[in-house]
C-alpha cells in the first residue's frame, strides 16, 4: 500500500514538474513572440515616424522617438521576462530536449528585443536629427502690411526664405505684363519655387554632382508656365524682416541664359545655383546685411521677338512695343518697390546685379526714362552695349525665319501678299507653347530699338538724353579673364566638337559685331591693324581654321573691352567702377571651365552654392575669392565705393581691381597692369580704332 502511494506521489509530483516547465516553455515563448511583435512595432514606428516626418506631417518628431522606444522597452521586458522563465524551468531538471527548446526561445526573445533597441536606438537618432531639421527649415509665417499672411521657409534661426512671390500678370502672349497689387491666395504659401518661363532644354553647365548639403531642404523642381512664370524669390535676414525698422538694402540680381533660356531657380544636381542663403548670411556676418530677390522674365520667342506686326499689336492695344522680358523685369522692381518693406528690405537702397544677359539687362535697365527704383548697377560679363539691341530690321529678318518654322502656308502667302498683320500674331498666338520655344534661331534673342526705351544701338544714343532729375546710378562693371569659353561654343558645332562651316561662322561674326554698340559698321570691322593684332588676317574669310584667336577676339569685343568703352564714353557724374576677375572655376565636372576665369563664374563666388564640392586643395584659393567678391558687392550695396571710379582724363584707364585666388585681390592703377601688355595692346587699338564710335 505504501508502496502504491509511492508511486502515485511520484507520479504526481513528475507531472507538476512537467507542467511547470511547459508553464515556463510557453511564457518563454510568448516572451519571444511578445519581444518579436514589439521588434516589429519598433520598425513600424521607425518607418511611419520617418515618413511623417518627411511629409512635414509630426510637428514634434521626438513623438515618433517614443513610441518606438516604448516597443522596444515592452521587447526588454518580455527578454527579461523569458530569461526569468529559463531560471525558473532550471530548477526543475528539464530533459535535454527541453533544455534546448527553452534555450531556442529565449535566444529569440533575446534577439528580438535587441532589434527592437536597434530601432528604437535608429529612430530616436533619426528623431534628433529631424527635431534639428524641424528648427532650422521650419515654416515661417509672416503678415505682410500689404500682401497679407505668407508663408516662407525658415533657413536656421538667422535667414528667411519666400519663393515664388508673382509680381505681375501676363495678358496675353506678346502683351506686356502688369503689376500685381495682391497675392493670388491668403495664406500665400511661397515655401517652394515658381513656374520658369518656356524655353528650349538648355541645362544649366553641370559644376557639380554631390547632392544637396545634408540638412538642407529639398526644393522641388518647378513646372515650366507662360503665363504663371512672373515670380520672384527673396532671401533676407531674419532679424531686418522683424525688426519693424526701415530695412537693409536690397540686391536685386537677374540671371542669365543669352535672353533664351535660365530661371532664378535653376538647379544643378537638386541645389539651387542662385540660392540666397548662404550669401545673406555672410552679409549679416560683415554687418553688411541685404535682403536678395530674384526674379524671373520672359525669354526667348515669347520675350524678345520682333516685327512690324508684333509692334501693331502691341500698339493696337496702347502698350510699349516689344522687349517683353525687359518689361517684366522693370515690373518686378516696381513690384519690390511697393512691397520689398514688408520683407526686411529698404526700397531706397536698392542695387540691381546681373550675369550675361542679366548684366544686360541691368544695365539696359539704367537707362529706363521712367521710374527705375534703384540707385546702384552692378554688371558682370555682360553690357547693353556688348550684347547690344538690334534694329527693326535685323528683327524682322529674324521674325520672317521664324516664321517660317512655325508658321501654316496660308500665314507665309499672307506675309508675302502683305495681308492683315494682327492675322499673323493671331496664329503665333494659338500655338501650343512647345512649339513657340523650340525652333529657336538663333544663338542669342536681342531686344529691338523701341525708339522709346531704347533709342538706337551706339552707347551715346544709348545713354541720350541725361535724365533731368540727375538721377544716374552708380555703375560697377566687369568681366572675366577667359570669357572665350562661351564664343568658342557658339563658334563651335557642339555636337560634332568641329567649327561651324565657314560661311555659318562669318553670319554669327557679323551679328555678334553689328549688336555691338561699339562697332559702327560690322561689315568693315575688324579693321586691318586690329586683325593684325588679333593673328587673324590669314582667316578673314576662313575663320573655321583659327576658332581659338576669332573666339578671343569676339569675346574681348563683346565682354571685356565694353566696360572701358563705357567709362570713357560715361555722362555720368558718378562715374564707373572697373573689374577683372582671374580668379578661376574650382570645379573638374566641366573641363572646358576648370582652372579659368570663365564666363558668368562671379555667380559661382557671389552664391557660392556648392563649397563642399571644391576639391580640398583648392577651397583656400576659392573661399578667398568668393570673400573679395561679396565684400565689394555687398560694400557696393551699401553705398561704399570698393576702389575708385576709373579715370577718363588721363589715359591710363585706371584703376581696374582684378578679383583672384586667395584672400587679396589687386588693385591697378592702368590697364597695362591689369591685364598685360600685350593684351593692353589689343584693346587700345579696339578703343582708338575708326570704327569705333
Amino acid at each position: 500500500m505504501r508502496e502504491e502511494e509511492s508511486e502515485e506521489n511520484r507520479r504526481t509530483a513528475e507531472n507538476s514538474r512537467r507542467e511547470t516547465i511547459e508553464r515556463f516553455m510557453h511564457e518563454a515563448t510568448n516572451a519571444a513572440q511578445g519581444a518579436e511583435m514589439a521588434a516589429e512595432q519598433a520598425t513600424v514606428a521607425r518607418n511611419e515616424g520617418g515618413a511623417e516626418i518627411a511629409a512635414g506631417l509630426v510637428w514634434s518628431p521626438g513623438d515618433a522617438a517614443a513610441e518606438a522606444r516604448q516597443e522596444a522597452e515592452t521587447a526588454r521586458a518580455e527578454r527579461e521576462r523569458a530569461v526569468a522563465a529559463r531560471a525558473e524551468m532550471r530548477k526543475y531538471r528539464p530533459t535535454l530536449i527541453e533544455a534546448e527548446s527553452m534555450e531556442v526561445q529565449v535566444s529569440a526573445a533575446a534577439r528580438a528585443a535587441q532589434v527592437a533597441e536597434k530601432m528604437a536606438e535608429n529612430m530616436v537618432a533619426a528623431a534628433a536629427a529631424a527635431a534639428a531639421a524641424a528648427k532650422n527649415e521650419a515654416d515661417y509665417h509672416l503678415h505682410h502690411p500689404q500682401l497679407g499672411e505668407v508663408v516662407g521657409m525658415a533657413r536656421g534661426d538667422d535667414i528667411v526664405q519666400f519663393r515664388g512671390l508673382p509680381f505681375a500678370a501676363i495678358p496675353g502672349r506678346f502683351r506686356q505684363a502688369t503689376l500685381l497689387e495682391q497675392l493670388p491666395e491668403n495664406p500665400f504659401d511661397a515655401r517652394q519655387p515658381g513656374a520658369y518661363c518656356p524655353q528650349p532644354h538648355m541645362p544649366f553647365l553641370e559644376y557639380w554632382d554631390g547632392g544637396p548639403v545634408s540638412g538642407s531642404p529639398e526644393i522641388a523642381m518647378p513646372p515650366m508656365d507662360e503665363f504663371a512664370c512672373l515670380n520672384v524669390d527673396i532671401t533676407a535676414p531674419r532679424s531686418a524682416v522683424e525688426s519693424g525698422n526701415a530695412g537693409v538694402p536690397v540686391l536685386f540680381f537677374v540671371h542669365g541664359g543669352a535672353y533664351i533660356g535660365g530661371s532664378h531657380s535653376v538647379q544643378v544636381a537638386r541645389r539651387e545655383v542662385y540660392d540666397g542663403t548662404d550669401l545673406v548670411r555672410a552679409s549679416v556676418a560683415a554687418a553688411l546685411p541685404v535682403v536678395l530677390v530674384t526674379c524671373n522674365y520672359r525669354l526667348g520667342p515669347l520675350g524678345f521677338l520682333a516685327s512690324e506686326e508684333l509692334a501693331a499689336f502691341n500698339a493696337a492695344h496702347g502698350e510699349p512695343v516689344g522687349n517683353f522680358g525687359l518689361h517684366d523685369q522693370r515690373q518686378a522692381l516696381a513690384w519690390c518697390a511697393r512691397f520689398i518693406g514688408g520683407f526686411g528690405g529698404d526700397a531706397g537702397a536698392m542695387t540691381i546685379s546681373g550675369t550675361s544677359a542679366g548684366g544686360s539687362s541691368v544695365h539696359f535697365q539704367s537707362i529706363y526714362p521712367g521710374p527705375r527704383h534703384f540707385q546702384r548697377v552692378i554688371a558682370s560679363s555682360g553690357t547693353m552695349i556688348g550684347i547690344g539691341p538690334m534694329p527693326t530690321s535685323y528683327q524682322q529678318k529674324n521674325f520672317d525665319a521664324y516664321m517660317a518654322k512655325v508658321g501654316d502656308d496660308g500665314t507665309r502667302r499672307r506675309r508675302t501678299r502683305g495681308r492683315d498683320a494682327l492675322d499673323m500674331v493671331r496664329q503665333l498666338q494659338q500655338l501650343p507653347v512647345d512649339d513657340m520655344v523650340t525652333p529657336v534661331t538663333t544663338d542669342i534673342y536681342y531686344p529691338v530699338v523701341d525708339d522709346e526705351w531704347i533709342k538706337g544701338g551706339y552707347l551715346q544714343d544709348l545713354e541720350t538724353p541725361r535724365r533731368e532729375d540727375g538721377n544716374e546710378p552708380d555703375l560697377m562693371i566687369g568681366a572675366c579673364a577667359y570669357e572665350q569659353d562661351l564664343t568658342t561654343t557658339i563658334l563651335m558645332d557642339m555636337g560634332t566638337r568641329q567649327p561651324h562651316a565657314d560661311d555659318h561662322i562669318r553670319g554669327k561674326l557679323f551679328n555678334f559685331f553689328a549688336s555691338n554698340g561699339m562697332v559702327a559698321d560690322a561689315g568693315a570691322f575688324p579693321s586691318p591693324h586690329i586683325a593684325d593684332d588679333y593673328g587673324l588676317t590669314a582667316t578673314l574669310k576662313t575663320p573655321s581654321a583659327a576658332v581659338a584667336p576669332w573666339a578671343e577676339f569676339m569675346a574681348d569685343v563683346a565682354f571685356r573691352i565694353p566696360p572701358l568703352h563705357i567709362a570713357l564714353q560715361h555722362r555720368r557724374a558718378s562715374g564707373v567702377l572697373v573689374y577683372n576677375i582671374e580668379a578661376t572655376n574650382p570645379y573638374h565636372n566641366w573641363p572646358s571651365s576648370y582652372g579659368r576665369a570663365n564666363h558668368a563664374i562671379s555667380d559661382l563666388f557671389l552664391f557660392n552654392a556648392a563649397p563642399d564640392q571644391v576639391p580640398a586643395e583648392l577651397r583656400d584659393g576659392y573661399g578667398g575669392a568668393v570673400a573679395q567678391i561679396r565684400s565689394a558687392w555687398l560694400r557696393f550695396c551699401h553705398g561704399i565705393l570698393p576702389w575708385p571710379p576709373l579715370r577718363t582724363t588721363d589715359g591710363t584707364l585706371g584703376p581696374i581691381y582684378t578679383f583672384q585666388n586667395g584672400p587679396a585681390g589687386r588693385l591697378s592703377e592702368t590697364l597695362e597692369e591689369a591685364v598685360g601688355e600685350q593684351k593692353a595692346t589689343k584693346w587700345r587699338s579696339i578703343l582708338q580704332s575708326d570704327a569705333t564710335v
